[in-house]
This record gives structure tokens, C-alpha cells and sequence, in this order.
């Protein structure tokens, strides 16, 4: 199972909380693990309109880097049985496509439906409601920039906050 940091300012991946560990899609997963186990030193990871690149690091661990936006955060393989990878991908499918403002709506960013795409997480602009992936709307956060739809201010901490879970609040966004 390939998981992401859901923090990027984090020094040691060993010292990085069980919930601060983000899921790849199952399709992801795929991709992941087929380039690892044929030994490539990396591997392109399409998240929304970004594409990322793993960086794979000794047996269990690697980064995801994102080089148009100079950012990066770890990675880690976990192994486990069958059930328990099921399980995690399940969650991770619910816990993004359940987000009751979004769920039958398009990311206005990159027109993907919410529905389609379960594992990218979804932020909701608590003041005028406009939803997006994360990822699609990574770079206008890191900017502080206006919500590209109305242009209303955003508290981009308090939305990303809400999007990735009070536990993530220690990095800007919840990818790159």
C-alpha cells in the first residue's frame, strides 16, 4: 500500500503520525508498485491536472515530487494483508466521496466530477462555496491567491484545514 505525507514540511518520515499519511488511488497504487517492483527509479503519478513524479528510496520509501512548483513530501510502501489494503482504499473512497457539497459536482478547475475521481480530496471554500481537487487548486493556495471562480478572499489555511482534517494543518496543502 502507497501512501503520501499529507504534510510537506516534515524532516523525518519516521517521526510522521499514522493520520498525517494520505492514500493513493487504487489505480495509483498500480502504478506505483509495478515501477518499484521492476526496480525503476521512479514513477509519473497523475493527480488531478498536476503529475507528480515518486521518487523511489531503498525498500520502503521515496518522495513525490513536484518539479514545476519545486515541492516535494515522502512516500512510503506499507506492507499489508489483502484485507487491510482493501480496507484502507475503501476509506480513503469514502472519506472523499462523501464530502456532501461536492459529491455530485465538478471541480470547477479542471471539470473532473467529484464522483470520478474519489481519491483526490475536494476543498470547499467555506465563504462562497466553490469546490475543487486539491491538487487543481494547489498552486493558487500556495500563492494566496483569490478563489478563481468569484474571487472572493479565502482563508486558504481554514479550507485546506477542512479538506485534508484538523490533523494536517501543518503544511499549506494536501498535495506538492
Amino acid at each position: 500500500l502507497w501512501e503520501w505525507c499529507r504534510v510537506a514540511s516534515v524532516a523525518d518520515a519516521n517521526q510522521i503520525p499514522p493520520e498525517l499519511w494520505g492514500v493513493y488511488s487504487e489505480e495509483q497504487n498500480a502504478e506505483i508498485e509495478t515501477a518499484w517492483a521492476s526496480g525503476q527509479p521512479h514513477v509519473a503519478v497523475a493527480v488531478g491536472i498536476r503529475t507528480y513524479e515518486v521518487l523511489f528510496r531503498g525498500a520502503a520509501e521515496g518522495r513525490q515530487v513536484d518539479r514545476r512548483f519545486y515541492k516535494s513530501r515522502f512516500v512510503r510502501r506499507r506492507a499489508v494483508a489483502e484485507q487491510e489494503r482493501d480496507c484502507a482504499l475503501s476509506a480513503m473512497l469514502l472519506s472523499n466521496g462523501a464530502n456532501p457539497d461536492g459529491a455530485d459536482g465538478e471541480c470547477a478547475i479542471c471539470c473532473t466530477e467529484f464522483a470520478d475521481s474519489p481519491s483526490i480530496p475536494v476543498v470547499t471554500l467555506p465563504d462562497c462555496g466553490h469546490a475543487f481537487h486539491g491538487a487543481c487548486v494547489q498552486q493558487i493556495a500556495d500563492e494566496r491567491g483569490a478563489c478563481p471562480c468569484c474571487r472572493a478572499e479565502v482563508d486558504w489555511k481554514a479550507a485546506l484545514r477542512v479538506a485534508m482534517g484538523p490533523r494536517a494543518s501543518g503544511g499549506v496543502g494536501p498535495r506538492g
